[in-house]
């Protein structure tokens, strides 16, 4: 199951995440997971790519992510 784990959500800011994430954020919670939200971790295909998928090992430590979802892509 999945309670008591944290999952990560990293988005390219490209198609419809907005509407995606929270339902997916709700289906994950009442299974028991926390999650943490795209937000976070900055967008992965914009002018600071390079640099977000850089940081994003550190930042998923910091967050004490045990998943991430990556989406949402055309």
């Amino acid at each position: 199951g999945l309670a008591g784990t944290r999952v990560g959500f990293l988005w390219d800011h490209m198609f419809r995440g907005e509407e995606l994430f929270p339902v997916l954020a709700e289906e994950l919670a009442a299974r028991g997971a926390e999650v943490v939200g795209y937000e976070a971790f900055g967008n992965t295909h914009g002018p600071d790519e390079a640099q977000v998928l850089a940081d994003l090992p550190a930042k998923l430590r910091d967050w004490r992510a045990d998943a991430a979802v990556s989406g949402v892509g055309c």
